[in-house]
């Protein structure tokens, strides 16, 4: 298995939260279709280092939070 750079990490994580924003706006998308796309999007920022639940899922740690605002 080959390293992958990080552009092509940055650019599958780019196609990641498209396909999901894509399976959010799309009444008929399963659910399974929804954790699926989740799945990739938090595989993906978990490589970069960026553990934080994403913001589109709504469920954003209140740290981060608290810290964006002092």
């Amino acid at each position: 298995m080959r390293k992958l750079t990080v552009d092509e990490i940055i650019g599958g994580l780019i196609e990641a939260y498209e396909k999901l924003l894509m399976v959010m706006s799309n009444t008929e998308s399963s659910v399974g279709e929804y954790h699926h796309a989740m799945g990739e999007v938090k595989a993906l920022r978990w490589v970069l280092g960026q553990e934080h639940q994403c913001s589109l899922d709504s469920s954003m740690p209140d740290e981060e939070e608290n810290e964006n605002e002092m």
